[in-house]
């Protein structure tokens, strides 16, 4: 009984702690980025052809200005072609 117990809790634990990772297989997929780091009076809108995730920001691959790394805070990526931020915008 107490095997039995302890495997139901240990289960329980497992399945009930936090992790900072989606869960399957998942698919994100951002095509404009909002871009503002300190000290800038306007922020920059670019297009993405790809983008990859790093352990603090982020890799791109813009259609006009080739590959950028952004620290995180720095940047907004989405997929609508209005910026949710600043609304119509031009892309660079």
């Amino acid at each position: 009984m107490k095997k039995l117990l302890l495997a139901f809790t240990c289960i329980a634990s497992l399945g009930l702690s936090a992790c900072n990772r989606q869960i399957g297989w998942g698919s994100y997929s951002f095509h404009h980025v909002h871009i503002q780091m300190f000290g800038m009076d306007e922020p920059v809108h670019l297009e993405i052809t790809s983008w990859k995730e790093d352990d603090g920001g982020i890799e791109l691959k813009t259609k006009n200005h080739g590959t950028i790394l952004l620290g995180d805070g720095t940047y907004m990526m989405y997929d609508v072609d209005d910026c949710p931020i600043c609304g119509a915008v031009i892309y660079k």
